[in-house]
């Protein structure tokens, strides 16, 4: 089975999981990375003399059982289990997430509580009896004026898209109530869920320690962009490579984003093409900021509604308090979710700065600190747009692609969902499974 050449696209955490399981059933993948790292927008990036994620990436003791015990296996004393400590913001104030009355009464005022939790009970006592959409859910859930006030900014924000124009799955996946997002092998603990896994060098060393295992049984490809696919009938048989090299594999899986993937077939039928106007990303730009002094002591905060354009503001010295207890400054990450064509996206790095700072400041997450250093990333496509009824759009593409019987798909953007770092990983166990069959 070692001599059966199966090809890896994309070296992210979907397609280093399939390699390793895949490697456990004696067979012999090779990876082939684009880029001249692994880990994929799960990795990380190395600032002011340390190592920093690309964004915080979550991996909770609540995750299905068989990804704890992978994720701790490969992190061994490097793990380090924290009290997952959130933050929201609305209208302009910090208060801890999940709220408690006194915290929605600081940041919402008493009319509006007393408003708002009016429409809550109405909303327990008058279900929506279809829900159609994640702002049929948030509103049966926790009422009109919720719904209105926190849930649709936020969806404007992170998908660019109204709350009545996103799929229900979105809202079911937000909220964690488990039973409704079908991940029925999810713990649903309490203080599980609250338990935050995270190696205390960061989590591109679980990339890199699995990438040591992977190398050990099979390849890793770096820059290695793959730039075109050919078929005869329903096989996969060529890849060519933008440095002119090709192979012929046996098997293929593709963690490609799948609109870059249809791009590459040597023939792909209009119709299906026409699909990709309701497959769309959204973009972010993470502006990271060293800051003298000590912040809010969260992992991170969400801006839920409209009074600052930011969605998500990280504080690294929370993730990595044993490292970073004797600092005198904080490593702070404010992302903005927009499209490339957004101001946020196309403005010089010196003005998303300020407007980060500024934000910081209007919000009280920091008073009267030091701007020491700062970094901005921009990340296309970092994450799907879950449009109403995208799936009619998604199964006519995988109808297409289907039909190649050596071509397995892995990975958020490869499947088009709103996948974490745990779903990868069960991916990789049970693709890996599944290719081991077809090949013996």
């Amino acid at each position: 089975m070692k001599d059966k050449k199966i090809a890896i696209i994309g070296a992210g955490p979907a397609g280093l999981s399939v390699a390793y399981f895949l490697i456990q059933h004696n067979l012999r993948p090779s990876i082939y990375e684009g880029s001249d790292k692994i880990g994929g927008l799960a990795g990380s990036v190395n600032l002011w003399g340390r190592s920093y994620d690309i964004g915080p990436h979550i991996f909770l003791e609540s995750s299905q059982p068989s990804a704890v015990k992978f994720w701790k296996e490969v992190a061994g004393s490097d793990l380090s289990k924290l009290n997952l400590s959130r933050g929201m913001i609305l209208k302009n104030k910090v208060v801890r997430f999940p709220p408690k009355p006194i915290g929605l009464l600081k940041s919402l005022g008493l009319f509006t509580l007393v408003k708002s939790g009016i429409s809550a009970l109405s909303a327990r006592y008058h279900k929506i009896t279809e829900i159609n959409s994640a702002g049929d859910f948030f509103s049966s859930h926790y009422g009109e004026n919720f719904q209105q006030l926190i849930f649709d900014p936020f969806c404007e924000k992170y998908m660019g898209l109204s709350a009545s124009n996103v799929e229900t799955e979105f809202a079911t996946d937000l909220t964690s109530f488990v039973k409704q997002s079908g991940k029925t092998d999810v713990l649903p603990e309490k203080k599980k869920l609250k338990t935050l896994l995270y190696p205390k060098s960061g989590t591109i060393s679980i990339w890199n320690k699995l990438a040591e295992k992977i190398r050990q049984g099979g390849e890793i490809h770096l820059e290695k962009k793959l730039e075109a696919i050919k078929t005869e009938g329903n096989l996969i048989t060529n890849l060519v490579f933008s440095d002119g090299t090709s192979i012929t594999p046996d098997f293929v899986v593709s963690s490609l984003p799948i609109t870059k993937l249809l791009g590459l077939f040597d023939s792909c039928p209009k119709h299906v093409l026409d699909e990709l106007k309701n497959i769309k990303s959204r973009s972010t730009v993470l502006v990271y900021l060293q800051i003298s002094g000590r912040a809010l002591p969260f992992h991170y905060i969400t801006a839920f509604d409209q009074s600052i354009e930011a969605g998500r503001i990280t504080n690294f010295n929370f993730w990595q308090a044993e490292i970073s207890s004797q600092d005198n400054f904080t490593v702070m990450c404010v992302e903005y979710w927009c499209s490339e064509q957004d101001y946020n996206f196309t403005c010089s790095d010196q003005e998303i700065i300020d407007k980060a700072m500024h934000e910081l400041y209007k919000t009280a997450t920091i008073n009267e600190k030091t701007l020491l250093n700062a970094k901005v990333m921009r990340l296309q496509n970092s994450h799907p747009i879950l449009k109403k009824d995208y799936r009619t759009s998604l199964s006519v593409i995988n109808q297409f692609l289907a039909q190649f019987k050596n071509l397995e798909l892995a990975g958020r953007h490869a499947n088009f969902k709103w996948d974490g770092q745990a779903d990868n990983i069960m991916a990789g166990i049970n693709l890996a499974e599944k290719i081991a069959g077809k090949m013996n």
